[in-house]
């Protein structure tokens, strides 16, 4: 996402709270579902263009920093 790539991705685990609104989901039981996330990314100019602008906010969110911040407020709860 950070690349401007735009993702499709199934609803399993936690992809779908990572991924927030920046990718197309799919049901990963259902190839008919899955078949046309990937038609949408690849052929609807503007879901790909809105796909493509989520992806990188999103990413942008993510930065070894907050997961530092992240990692020692948890190792400080479970010191305390």
């Amino acid at each position: 996402m950070a690349c401007g790539v735009p993702v499709a991705s199934s609803t399993g685990g936690a992809l779908t709270e990572v991924l927030g609104d920046a990718a197309q989901r799919f049901d990963p039981q259902d190839i008919e579902g899955m078949s046309a996330a990937l038609e949408t990314v690849l052929t609807d100019d503007d879901a790909r263009a809105r796909l493509i602008e989520a992806g990188r906010a999103r990413a942008a969110a993510y930065t070894w920093e907050g997961s530092a911040r992240a990692a020692l407020a948890a190792f400080m709860k479970v010191a305390a």
